[in-house]
């Protein structure tokens, strides 16, 4: 079971990033995401999969002064659910954020939308 703090936090988080109020960054790894709450906190979210176990896992880090990790929680698709579920919605919501996946959606959505010729000719050959 998550602490309530921490399931606070992430509730609060997630919610930030919902509403477009997180910056997120890219992380160290190709699925990690950092956030900077202060000059002397952040966070990070990561996913991966466990190719000996077979298994989804996620985990969160939580930094304090001088970049030390003071907090490290992780789950797995064989953990609880319910908390399986909240870290994988705040990695998601990481995730479309920091890719600015809405925006792009958005942007693609008004331009077949609209009456202009969409796309373009490739002048690129195959390299076979």
């Amino acid at each position: 079971m998550i602490p309530d703090k921490i399931q606070k936090l992430i509730d609060v988080l997630s919610l930030k990033t919902e509403t477009k109020k997180a910056i997120w960054t890219k992380g160290s790894t190709e699925a990690q995401y950092k956030i900077s709450i202060s000059d002397a906190n952040a966070l990070t979210i990561s996913r991966w999969v466990d190719s000996y176990k077979g298994i989804r896992q996620y985990e969160l880090i939580i930094y304090g002064e001088g970049g030390t990790a003071i907090e490290s929680i992780e789950v797995s698709d064989n953990d609880n659910p319910i908390d399986f579920e909240m870290f994988r919605k705040l990695y998601e919501l990481a995730r479309r954020s920091y890719f600015k996946t809405d925006e792009t959606i958005e942007n693609i959505l008004n331009a077949i939308e609209s009456n202009d010729i969409v796309g373009k000719e490739d002048d690129d050959t195959l390299p076979f």
